[in-house]
């Protein structure tokens, strides 16, 4: 007869040895399971996480949406202070407005011109002259306008260079020397275009008034090219500012708030894009026969008795160390490959749910050959 303490005895230096090596044999058994030739395999459905950022440095002014909100493709998510794109917007539609009533000018008073030099030479050689006259009178005082500001910016110069004066007192200045300058170079075209016509109105018995009048306007038509060129290139920009998300997704994080300065490529917010029935599978080296694309493969929810759906494998990644949830211990590394599959028909599946994967090779014996291999995210 056994006493209380013989009985504790007993299942301390028998049954509890055993027990535990009941366990360890249960746990050998299930990792054996999930790597054993034809087993089952690990899989989780895919996760692509996405950012929403600017192209360009701006403030965020407005945020539309809010950790875990959906968002469909396309819709707005942030946008930033077009206050700066504005401001040069309104500049370049105000130039735009001035080039093109001076070309409306231009042409009407060409066109008469024109008429003029077909009725009478002589007074179209004039008109030309007295034209290519003004085009350089105004050259002339161009270019002294300009010669005054190169004094007084050197003047001005050597009084900050004696720190007798504020450097920024030479901003306002040199800002009208480089219009001065850009007005200079127009009026040599001006002029060389003029001289160009008065050379061709006396050569000519008559000038035809509508190539008159192209030759006339040309230098305004092409800045209207330009200007039509940079506004299209800042509107660009101003709808660049709003963000939108690049693809259906939820959002998972939101990296700037309203009033923050967001850089040029940095996050104003992530997104977890939509699974439309993809999932990753992690194949250790020789758990399974040879896996190709386009095999079908059986997927069920690991932690959850639903129907089995079926899918077809579509790339198979290079060999190498699994990620890190494909490893059965934390400390021990496994090496194989991962093998995206599309379920079929397409289901939408919540990204890192896990899976058991088991591969059922060619659809058919007589299946041809399997496309090349690339590897999945």
């Amino acid at each position: 007869m056994r006493y209380p303490g013989d009985i504790r005895t007993f299942l301390r230096e028998r049954m509890a040895p055993l027990a535990l090596w009941l366990v360890a044999a249960s746990v050998a058994v299930w990792l054996w399971a999930g790597v054993a030739p034809g087993g089952p395999v690990i899989g989780v459905a895919a996760r692509e996480e996405v950012a929403v950022a600017p192209l360009t440095t701006g403030r965020v002014e407005t945020l539309l949406v809010g950790t875990g909100d959906r968002v469909a493709r396309g819709q707005i998510v942030a946008t930033l202070d077009p206050t700066p794109i504005e401001h040069d917007l309104r500049v370049l539609e105000a130039e735009r407005a001035e080039v093109e009533a001076e070309l409306t000018k231009a042409q009407a008073d060409a066109r008469r011109t024109g008429v003029t030099a077909v009725q009478d030479k002589d007074s179209a050689v004039a008109a030309a002259e007295r034209e290519l006259q003004a085009a350089r009178a105004a050259l002339d005082t161009r270019r002294a306008e300009l010669r005054g500001v190169d004094r007084e910016l050197k003047r001005l110069e050597a009084l900050v260079s004696d720190q007798l004066l504020d450097k920024q007192a030479l901003t306002a200045l040199n800002v009208k020397r480089t219009r001065l300058d850009e007005e200079v170079k127009e009026a040599r075209a001006t002029v060389a275009l003029l001289e160009r016509q008065a050379a061709a109105a006396g050569a000519r018995e008559t000038l035809d008034p509508l190539e008159y009048v192209d030759k006339a306007v040309a230098p305004l038509e092409a800045r209207l090219k330009v200007l039509d060129s940079k506004l299209l290139l800042v509107r660009a920009q101003r709808d660049d500012l709003v963000l939108r998300a690049p693809v259906a997704g939820e959002v998972i994080a939101l990296d700037r708030r309203p009033g923050e300065v967001a850089q040029a490529a940095t996050p104003v917010a992530r997104l977890v894009a939509d699974n439309a029935g993809r999932v990753i599978a992690c194949l250790p080296d020789g758990a399974s026969p040879v896996v190709a694309i386009g095999d079908l493969v059986d997927v069920a929810p690991h932690s959850a008795r639903e129907h089995i759906r079926r899918g077809r494998t579509l790339s198979l990644g290079p060999v190498g160390e699994l990620p890190q949830r494909c490893w059965h211990e934390p400390r021990t590394p496994v090496w194989g490959r991962t093998v995206l599959i599309q379920l079929e028909p397409a289901t939408a599946l919540v990204p890192g749910t896990a899976f058991d994967i088991r591969f059922l090779g060619p659809a058919s014996a007589s299946s041809g050959a399997h496309p090349e291999q690339g590897g999945p995210g």
